[in-house]
């Protein structure tokens, strides 16, 4: 039945419309000219027509009964001339107002839902007009008559929906439960569900927490389909699975409700026609022949495999509508959440004063946004505590207490989640804030894809979100009502809740460690960016894939990167770190790609761009391509001098040495780095006048090897010796190499420049202990190196010569003084020999002069 106030407001349509037609009688004695146009004339005659009660259909006075609101009052305007001023003055002032009560007539004349906006909208147009009560004489009557005696109106033989609309198709939505208050509109809901209902996508499903009003937005989205008439179908069918309602003390149980797929499939069919034959073909068939749309409301409490096979396959036209707490799968789904603060004290507001719940009334907004929040901003509940209150019970009382309305909003979903899905809720709920994946998987110590997956199904059903945290981390944490239905109805605990606090409190630690390492050469591969814990657990899942991997333990590795990825799919040190472990292993399609993703993902990063450039290098001789990425990481860094140095040493290797030089001379003017850097500073200039020397030779080009030979003499008379290291020693017996190559009629040209660099080397040779080994030297494979740190042993280490290539040497091999050289890193000179296995040992070892 519908409520006090809707019935009121048709009583008060019906009146005003008496009113309007009254006073066109009146004002239409002794006029000429008809009060109808033939269109009206026509309009009235056909609704006329389709009701019972008998009026004549040629009297236009008596035709008006047959228009609308907006029609008599244009009429009765027309006749404006014959009124008196006061009158005249008083229906022009009131046609602003006209023009939008009307579609709220329609919506109450025709038996559709109110909105909360439609309610006030008419009382207040209703007493804008009792103002002037002269021309409102039937209004005000009627009025007065529902205030002082507002039950009478039920008593009424009124005859409710009288502007049936036969041209309308058919349905048989029910009244919906908000009649009393009006519906709140949601515009953005109502608008995707109207949207998606007339898609081409055959199945669409009202997703959301029990309560939070999906019925409601449902019925109205259909309704106003309904009034537009923007639509289709043939017919709409409403069937609804609800089992169970929320009374004030308690949840009662629907004695008459459909508890099965087939009870809801039956009961379709019944609606056209009665036959023993199986309900869902028959249900088929009718969707099928006609373009039906078929609404299920409460379809958790009858979802089976039967109605999952029926929506995979919706026949001809025709479409499913469903409203649920649970997700169907394979459908167009609308969610909806519950109120927003606002929205939530407004409805209450309304709840209040429609029910006239006096002890509410004047509570402050602070108190009544209070209640909404620990009732969670969901409509329903905010009508069962308006309800409640109004029934006597306080307040707090019914706040403090809501096991009812957890249970009503939540079981039926709790029951419908897997057991994996369960298990891992429950350890979330341990956890004192949200965690990302990553975090979740460090304290659960279960396998990344299937906590993935309990997390997907967590959400399908609303009981985990998924924010951002920051730009960097995604995290998850159960909503307030689910965790307060874990805590209070379940009462759930993790078995193994003391060893998942155990290892969230480790994880603090593991970050304060890898952000301490934040200021460490950001170059160094290995060296880590971390931004988040779940960035910090991720790099200790790196380093160890990368053991994995030098140890040659690929598989392994990567299958630890792929996990990786799912628990932090947008943290480019993991692709970073695929690309070294994908070359290692001679992947470079994969190390290509990977590369690729981590600047993708890695904003800002230069050292992304560096070690890409590096890859571009080593893997293809991509010279062009890799300067690129040296430049943008100078871009991105301008402080740093590794990128400087990699530019350089790729404009050296594309022989363009200008460019080479630029960029060195930048980097000379940086603060160094580390003690290592002066070596690789002073080797890279080495190395571009010894290239430069080379081109000029191999294209006799005199004056550009003149300018070469003597930038590397005037170099090499100021070196220090303390910066050097053998691989610039190395580069320097090159140069001693290339000039004494020359053939004898080019350097006769350029004796004196050449001379003065062999000078410049051999003194600096001796300041360094350097032997000047001779061609014939060479050619007998003498060897010229020291002992290298890395492997030292008492007894035993590895020569390194020249040309980096490695001897082993034991002390028991050498003279004393030649050990003790040794390991004071003085240069000796040596032969190799092989040994049976194959091995090179140094041999023959003597101090250089």
């Amino acid at each position: 039945m519908a409520s006090l106030q809707k019935i009121a407001l048709y009583i008060c349509f019906d009146a005003m419309e008496n009113d309007l037609i009254q006073k066109t009688r009146e004002f239409s004695v002794d006029s000429e000219i008809a009060i109808l146009t033939p269109p009206e004339r026509k309009k009235a005659q056909d609704n006329l027509s389709r009701r019972p009660q008998t009026r004549s259909l040629d009297d236009e006075l008596e035709l008006l009964h047959g228009l609308d609101l907006g029609d008599k009052f244009n009429i009765l305007m027309r006749l404006k001339s014959k009124m008196s001023q006061g009158a005249k003055s008083h229906y022009l002032e009131i046609k602003k107002h006209f023009d939008k009560i009307v579609p709220v007539r329609n919506t109450v004349m025709h038996g559709r839902p109110l909105t909360f906006d439609d309610y006030s909208k008419a009382f207040l147009f209703t007493e804008l007009l009792l103002q002037k009560k002269e021309y409102w004489p039937n209004l005000y009557k009627s009025y007065e008559n529902y205030k002082s005696n507002p039950q009478s109106i039920v008593e009424t033989s009124i005859r409710y929906l009288e502007n049936f609309d036969f041209n309308e198709p058919f349905n048989n939505l029910p009244q919906p439960d908000y009649d009393d208050t009006g519906f709140f509109p949601r515009p953005k809901l109502e608008k995707e569900l109207k949207r998606k209902i007339l898609s081409r996508h055959p199945v669409v499903t009202v997703l959301g927490d029990g309560g939070d009003g999906k019925t409601a937005i449902t019925l109205q989205t259909l309704y106003d389909l309904l009034s537009s008439g923007d639509h289709d179908f043939d017919a709409i069918i409403w069937i609804s699975a609800k089992s169970s309602r929320l009374a004030t003390r308690e949840i009662k149980r629907i004695e008459t409700a459909i508890t099965s797929s087939i009870s809801a499939f039956d009961e379709v069919a019944k609606i056209f026609e009665d036959s023993k034959e199986d309900p869902k073909e028959r249900v088929r068939t009718l969707l099928k022949e006609n373009k039906i749309l078929l609404v299920i409301d409460n379809l958790e409490t009858i979802l089976d495999k039967t109605i999952r096979d029926f929506a995979e396959e919706i026949p001809g036209e025709s479409k499913l509508v469903l409203t649920s707490r649970v997700p169907l799968g394979s459908d167009l789904p609308v969610h909806v959440e519950p109120f927003n603060q606002d929205e939530a004290v407004t409805f209450l507001r309304n709840l209040i004063s429609t029910y006239d719940i006096g002890n509410l009334r004047k509570e402050k907004e602070e108190k009544l946004r209070l209640y909404a929040t620990r009732l969670h901003n969901k409509p329903l509940l905010l009508k069962w505590f308006a309800l409640g209150v109004k029934s006597g019970l306080s307040p707090s009382s019914i706040v403090s207490s809501p096991e009812d309305a957890l249970r009503f909003c939540l079981e039926n979903v709790f029951e419908a989640l897997s057991a994996q899905a369960k298990k891992h809720l429950a350890a979330l709920s341990v956890l004192p804030r949200a965690v990302s994946l990553g975090v979740l998987q460090h304290v659960t110590k279960e396998d990344i894809r299937l906590l993935e997956n309990s997390l997907v199904e967590l959400m399908n059903f609303a009981i985990v979100t998924q924010e951002s945290e920051n730009r960097y981390e995604t995290v998850y944490q159960i909503k307030p009502l689910a965790k307060a239905y874990l805590v209070r109805v379940l009462k759930a605990k993790h078995s193994d809740s003391e060893e998942i606090l155990k290892n969230f409190r480790q994880i603090e630690g593991i970050y304060q460690n890898e952000r301490g390492n934040k200021l460490h050469d950001r170059y160094n591969p290995i060296c880590y960016i971390v931004r988040t814990k779940s960035e910090a657990l991720a790099v200790k899942n790196l380093r160890y894939a990368v053991r994995l991997a030098q140890n040659d333990d690929i598989v392994a590795s990567l299958s630890l990167i792929d996990e990786l990825k799912v628990s932090n799919p947008d943290y480019f040190e993991i692709y970073r770190t695929e690309a070294y472990i994908s070359t290692l292993s001679g992947d470079n399609n994969r190390a290509h790609e990977a590369h690729l993703t981590a600047l993708e993902l890695g904003e800002n990063q230069p050292q992304l761009h560096l070690f890409y450039g590096t890859f571009l290098v080593r893997t293809y001789s991509d010279y062009d391509a890799a300067v690129e990425q040296f430049k943008k990481a100078v871009e991105l860094d301008e402080e740093s001098i590794q990128p400087l140095i990699e530019t350089s040493r790729t404009y050296m290797y594309l022989l363009d040495f200008d460019l080479a030089q630029e960029y060195l001379d930048r980097s000379l003017k940086k603060k160094i780095a580390n003690y290592k850097t002066p070596a690789f500073l002073c080797d890279l200039q080495v190395q571009i006048y010894y290239r430069k020397i080379e081109l000029s030779k191999k294209n006799k080009n005199r004056e550009t090897l003149i300018e070469a030979t003597r930038d590397l003499t005037v170099y090499i008379e100021t070196l220090n010796v303390g910066v050097i290291d053998d691989v610039v020693i190395r580069h320097l017996r090159k140069c001693y190499d290339l000039v004494n190559s020359f053939n004898t009629g080019f350097q006769n040209r350029v004796s004196k420049e050449l001379d003065l660099l062999e000078v410049a080397l051999q003194n600096f040779f001796k300041k360094a202990g350097i032997p000047q080994l001779s061609v014939s030297s060479t050619e007998n494979h003498l060897k010229f190196g020291r002992l290298k740190n890395a492997g030292r042993k008492p007894s035993f280490g590895f020569l390194v010569d020249t040309e980096g290539n490695e001897a082993f040497i034991h002390r028991s091999n050498v003279e004393p003084e030649i050990w003790i050289a040794l390991n004071e890193e003085k240069y000796v000179q040596y032969e190799i020999v092989l040994d049976e296995q194959k091995r090179p040992r140094a041999t023959n070892v003597s101090l250089t002069q």
